[in-house]
């Protein structure tokens, strides 16, 4: 059996550290000369094993102060996304696809335990029917309803995915609404409310049908792919 680099001994070892709780976001790793140390390495294989880590987006170096665990990791999977669609593999509509569906799930984690009184007294604030001084305020309560729906989820690997994803159409959210009639624009808060009204009462079958509305108006409105 051929011998796995020596490079992936820092790789795992850093893993490791991350899982017992022993490195957190924005932990400063060990030097170089610790690890080579720790792990009985040449620097070179270690200064190898770190640049993997980085280019993985999991490091990230500070000029004169040494590694650090990245803190921002939903940047980092951003730019990959956007590599992506430059590559031409991945293209928007695939994204706005992949947010709805993700929608769609954290709407289930939601209903399966329950949103709190605080939730619900948020999301009824967000979603309250009052009228916008301009579209900028709009675009923020938009944003403000979805990052609840995730964030309400409890997990953070949706948080940390769908920010990334969203960093991606914030321009096609603003083009939505700028394009949207007035008539449409509250439409698409509407299927907001019944999304929260579904979520507070725990109808799940109402839930996703204001969720298809609400996507599926976005999509009539500017094209692209679902919102």
């Amino acid at each position: 059996m051929e011998k796995a680099p020596e490079y992936k001994k820092v790789v795992s070892h850093i893993c490791g550290k991350i899982a017992d709780g022993s490195l957190e976001m924005g932990s400063r790793l060990p030097t170089e000369r610790q690890l080579a140390e720790d792990l009985s390495l040449s620097r070179n294989c270690v200064r190898e094993g770190l640049r993997v880590l980085k280019d993985m987006g999991v490091l990230e170096g500070r000029q004169g102060s040494g590694n650090y665990l990245a803190e921002n990791f939903a940047a980092r999977i951003s730019s990959l996304l956007k590599f992506l669609i430059l590559m031409r593999r991945v293209d928007t509509a695939k994204i706005n696809e992949f947010r709805r569906m993700m929608e769609e799930s954290a709407c289930l984690r939601i209903l399966e335990r329950g949103l709190t009184e605080e939730e619900k007294a948020e999301a009824q604030k967000i979603v309250a029917g009052k009228a916008f001084s301009d579209l900028e305020e709009e675009i923020r309560s938009d944003r403000n309803f979805h990052a609840f729906i995730i964030r309400a989820a409890a997990n953070p690997i949706f948080s940390c995915i769908m920010e990334a994803a969203s960093d991606l159409y914030k321009d096609w959210i603003t083009d939505v609404l700028e394009k949207a009639s007035s008539q449409k624009r509250s439409a698409l808060r509407l299927a907001h409310q019944e999304i929260v009204m579904a979520l507070a009462s725990g109808d799940a079958k109402s839930c996703r049908a204001a969720i298809c509305r609400h996507y599926g108006l976005a999509q009539e409105i500017c094209g692209g792919g679902p919102r």
